[in-house]
């Protein structure tokens, strides 16, 4: 039995159905009142009571789509459960739905229903990201749910990067709405809070954030703080908005809980997250700590729920990933799924001992997907006999082939996936020892990595970046022992190029970095550590880290002045090497009138009504992505793109709150002449992004327009 109770809490308090159905003529449920204010409210609301309580009114500022998910509610032996939960401030009608299951196999299902509203609702428009210099008059709609006229004050307040207040006056009959119009004029990036409050009903708050005008740059440096840091970089002198960003990850630990932070964030593949939240407890543990399982199981649970979907037909490639996963969970739903995957991975191995090889491949890849084979197999749950004899016939191919493996890469890989014989793994040792080069110490601290030779690919058919070669090595050694040195310097190469945004490149090779950095660097930080940013001699910033927070990223912002070269310094008292640093400078010059995308737009647009914005450019010889910025309340036909998708002039479009992507195939031809249907909503002036076209083959190879201005009357 599933049984849901109208009771929750309503913008952080209480309130219950019995007294949203007292008021429920008004609609009147307001939080925590006692019940003389309930009569009171009933009186007010039927006009028979002039006035109003007189206690202040909390502005509403949080609203999610979704404010409860429960996957795991385990009863009590009666078969309750009590959830609370935070509603959010929206004034709408909310659902919540409850599916069940006993130990028997009995299911039920319940959905309930209840309205959060008020008396009298101030609604402030959703707005997106504003640029400074631009100007937008704001909707702000005032409703009298009330059976009684209205009478009072609209006070519209703007604080943070544009600052001003204003008063309107407010008159409404019983059931009227009325639309008043706040000017938002940001003058600085950061963040515009406009509030809109009618005492004493109601209050509503809008965050909105302001994004510097210019085309930005980007310079970021990585090491780590074993010894204090020295660092030129150059700035470019027409440069606005300056900022200077330091984050500082503690150790091993740090990187761990940063990568679970951003794993889906960064649109990696479902399997490579669900394999990071597998093993980051084990990760985790090999440091001596351990990570909060309430946010690692969510994260587990959607990363199984998303890669669950291909696994009725996996290719060899994906069946290795969520094996391996499989094979360190504990999940039931992987572990029902393991034998398949297993069954995948094990009948790819042919008669010679390798595992892969389609047509096409050639032998260093096939080499490649036969040792990450091996490893899942040997990880997996399958008896460790016929996990023997897969790992006998690989080693017998390996063997055969030792003169044609003469990347460090693939030596790497056979040697971490432990199919070798101590006859011939001093040749594979000798190989990746001998690739370790040490960098110019200017430019990189002098540290020592291993470069991936061309035409080296991995089991997917990519080149790994020089950072996973790197930690493959470490792996390599630390595994045949003796070479712990060597493996300690290439893991402290990984660890100072770790970038928070960016990791070390995909998915797979922030899994090898990750496992490389946590073998090395299993020593916890100092317990109290100062970190200090200079610039020119000057302190920018200073943070500190302690004990109770290695798992989380010290990030230290400073605006920056002139333009031109700055020597930044870095230091942590006491200095410790497992802890790495990412630099970054950003800063914004103004976009070049470029002449090779035009975009034509009306002299002013009119709210609410649509109009037409041409837009033409030449296109690279291959496939194309054309992407054109939209101002806030921007809304794109998408009739006009059907059409020209049926025309074969596009070959897909998507339309997002901030920008129209539009696929032209290589076959329209040198050119592109088009127009969208545009219609505004907001009036103001705007400021975009330029157009930007560019190869589907080559995205860093870019042609923009030039900047467009939005006038929306």
């Amino acid at each position: 039995m599933v049984e849901l109770r109208d009771e929750f809490h309503w913008g952080g308090y209480a309130y219950s159905g019995m007294v949203y159905a007292k008021t429920r003529k008004g609609d009147y449920p307001h939080p925590d009142w006692s019940d003389e204010d309930v009569t009171t409210a009933r009186n007010i609301i039927s006009g028979e009571l002039p006035r109003v309580p007189t206690r202040p009114t909390r502005s509403r500022a949080w609203f999610p789509e979704t404010f409860l998910f429960a996957p795991l509610v385990v009863t009590d032996p009666r078969g309750f459960a009590e959830l609370e939960a935070r509603v959010p401030d929206q004034t709408t009608t909310w659902q919540v739905l409850a599916l069940a299951h006993g130990s028997n196999g009995a299911q039920a299902a319940d959905v309930t229903t209840f309205e959060g509203t008020l008396p009298v609702v101030v609604e402030i428009s959703h707005a997106g990201p504003l640029v400074v210099g631009d100007v937008m008059s704001l909707p702000i709609q005032v409703i009298n749910r009330r059976e009684a006229p209205l009478d009072t004050l609209l006070t519209v307040s703007v604080s943070g990067a544009a600052a001003g207040t204003n008063r309107e006056p407010v008159s409404l009959g019983p059931g009227e709405t009325a639309t008043f119009f706040g000017d938002v004029r940001p003058t600085s990036p950061g963040e515009v809070v406009v509030t809109a409050s009618v005492e004493p009903w109601d209050s509503m708050e809008r965050r909105i954030e302001v994004e510097p005008r210019g085309r930005p740059t980007l310079v970021e440096r990585h090491g780590t703080l074993g010894s204090a840091r020295e660092i030129s970089i150059e700035t470019p002198s027409d440069g606005t908005h300056r900022r200077a960003q330091l984050t500082i990850v503690s150790g091993a630990l740090g990187l761990i809980r940063s990568e679970l932070d951003v794993g889906l964030a960064r649109g990696q593949p479902d399997e490579h997250t669900l394999l990071l939240a597998t093993i980051a407890p084990t990760l985790a543990k090999a440091v001596g700590a351990e990570l909060e399982p309430g946010s690692l199981r969510t994260l587990r649970l959607l990363a199984t729920q998303r890669a669950l979907r291909a696994s009725p037909t996996p290719s060899l490639e994906l069946a290795l990933t969520l094996g391996l996963a499989a094979a360190l969970s504990d999940d039931p739903a992987l572990l029902a799924f393991s034998p398949r995957w297993v069954q995948v991975v094990a009948s790819a191995q042919r008669p010679d001992g390798t595992f892969g090889g389609e047509s096409g491949w050639p032998l260093q890849r096939v080499l490649v997907t036969t040792a990450e084979s091996i490893e899942m197999l040997s990880a997996s749950k399958r008896s460790e006999r016929e996990a023997g004899r897969a790992r006998v016939r690989a080693t017998g191919a390996f063997e055969r082939h030792l003169r044609q493996i003469a990347d460090p890469y693939t030596a790497a890989r056979v040697l971490v996936s432990g199919a070798t014989e101590s006859a011939w793994s001093g040749q594979l040792i000798e190989r990746v020892v001998s690739a370790i080069v040490s960098e110019d110490a200017d430019a990189s601290e002098g540290r020592k990595i291993v470069h991936t030779p061309a035409g080296v690919v991995r089991s997917d058919g990519k080149a790994p970046p020089d950072m996973e070669s790197t930690a493959l090595a470490a792996l390599a050694l630390l595994r045949h022992g003796g070479f712990e040195g060597p493996a300690g310097d290439l893991a402290m190469s990984v660890l100072g190029a770790y970038s928070p945004s960016k990791g070390w490149g995909d998915a797979r090779s922030n899994l090898v970095c990750l496992r490389a950095v946590t073998s090395v660097f299993a020593k916890p930080p100092p317990e109290r550590v100062e970190v200090l940013l200079s610039m020119d001699g000057r302190v920018l910033a200073a943070g500190q880290l302690s004990a109770g927070r290695r798992q989380d990223r010290l990030v230290m912002e400073a605006p920056v002045g002139l333009g031109g070269r700055h020597d930044f310094s870095i230091s942590a008292t006491p200095a410790f090497s497992g802890l790495s640093y990412t630099l970054s400078l950003e800063s914004f010059s103004p976009w070049p009138r470029a002449a090779d995308v035009r975009i034509e737009l009306p002299r002013s647009f009119e709210s609410g009504r649509k109009a037409a914005v041409a837009l033409t450019t030449p296109l690279p010889p291959s496939a194309a992505v054309v992407e054109v910025p939209l101002p806030p309340g921007f809304w794109v036909d998408p009739s006009g793109l059907d059409g020209l998708v049926r025309t074969a002039q596009l070959s897909s479009h998507r339309i997002d709150t901030d920008r129209a992507r539009l696929e032209v195939p290589a076959a329209v031809g040198p050119e592109l002449s088009i127009e969208l249907i545009v219609v505004p909503s907001v009036s103001g002036r705007f400021h975009t992004q330029p157009v930007r076209v560019y190869s589907v083959d080559e995205p860093g190879d870019s042609m923009f327009s030039s900047e467009p201005e939005w006038v929306v009357k």
